[in-house]
């Protein structure tokens, strides 16, 4: 499934496909099949845009996340960053490329060490280079508290004296201290309060803007997608069922699961209710292991047809950028 942008593409994904093998015995192992993890993703994100993807656990989104980090090896598929394959990269392209992305993980609690102080932590990517001085290093995490709103007085203390939300500030200033272009986020706010949750999304939008990233975000949020993203893509059991601008995902879904995601978003007001009807299925998520035919989702889908379960549904456009794979269309 793919999408044309005018603006430059910084990274982009063909037919990019992870299998993992599952094996059985201790000396003589048996492949017994093969976990359908990725399945022909396919998108383009833009220099300075955002790009959010959504969908169930199990559905593959931190898979991408991994492969886009060079984390994990694709089966087949390729990933490029800014026109550069970067699976098959020299050692100096790799460490460019690495130095050019970064990361904020989930859970904030787990992602900072409980050993280092707030300086090793922030400027834990730099120390690596070994390039800069103990005195050069603090003043680094200085300026990055500043940007994510920490009093910076704080350099020398340890991850136990602050909260959720001070944690996920000193692990974005991490993820900055290389300057990077290129940041993936793994359900940034998900472990956060609501109130707290704003602000951080707040920050990413702020530091997006005023620093031009690029922001690859996965997420159960769709309000909060929808917020930070510029583009959402779903996906369902390994593969991209739809993906078109925030606004014309958000107010005009087109693949039954699309809707079925957002009619169970909790809206408050009448008319939000009116735009999202409550879709009910049954059934649960089929095994990446054993995945159905055709379409993945016709198990459960309360639209299928014969057809669905026999061919696989190309994806079609309806409107500019906004595509679907679906029958129905």
């Amino acid at each position: 499934m793919q999408m044309s942008f005018s603006k430059k593409i910084l990274i982009r994904t063909e037919n990019l496909v992870k299998h993992f093998p599952v094996r059985k015995g201790v000396l003589f192992r048996r492949e017994l099949g093969k976990v359908h993890a990725v399945n022909g993703v396919t998108f383009s994100v833009p220099e300075g845009a955002s790009f959010g993807l959504v969908g169930e656990s199990g559905c593959g989104k931190t898979t991408v996340a991994k492969l886009l980090l060079r984390i994990e090896q694709p089966t087949s598929g390729e990933v490029y960053y800014d026109n550069k394959e970067i699976f098959h990269q020299s050692s100096e392209e790799e460490l460019e490329y690495r130095r050019a992305t970064s990361v904020v993980y989930q859970d904030p609690f787990s992602s900072l060490s409980p050993r280092m102080q707030l300086w090793e932590t922030i400027t834990e990517p730099l120390r690596i280079s070994g390039r800069f001085t103990k005195k050069e290093f603090k003043e680094k995490a200085v300026e990055l508290l500043k940007t994510v709103g920490l009093d910076p007085r704080h350099t020398e203390s340890y991850p136990h004296r602050f909260s959720g939300g001070q944690r996920q500030r000193i692990a974005i200033a991490r993820a900055l201290s290389s300057n990077p272009q290129f940041i993936v986020l793994d359900e940034p706010v998900s472990g956060l309060d609501v109130s707290i949750r704003a602000q951080i999304m707040n920050l990413l939008k702020d530091l997006q803007n005023d620093l031009g990233l690029t922001l690859f975000l996965i997420s159960h949020d769709l309000p909060g997608v929808r917020y930070l993203a510029d583009v959402i893509g779903v996906m369902y059991l390994g593969e991209l069922v739809e993906m078109g601008s925030a606004d014309q995902v958000y107010n005009n879904p087109l693949h039954p699961y699309t809707k079925v995601l957002l009619s169970s978003i909790p809206m408050p007001f009448e008319e939000d209710r009116a735009k999202h009807e409550r879709i009910k299925i049954t059934g649960e998520v089929p095994s990446a292991l054993n995945p159905p035919s055709g379409c993945r989702f016709n198990t459960r889908c309360p639209f299928a047809m014969p057809i669905c379960s026999e061919v696989v549904p190309p994806a079609v456009s309806k409107e500019k950028g906004h595509t679907v794979a679906c029958h129905l269309y």
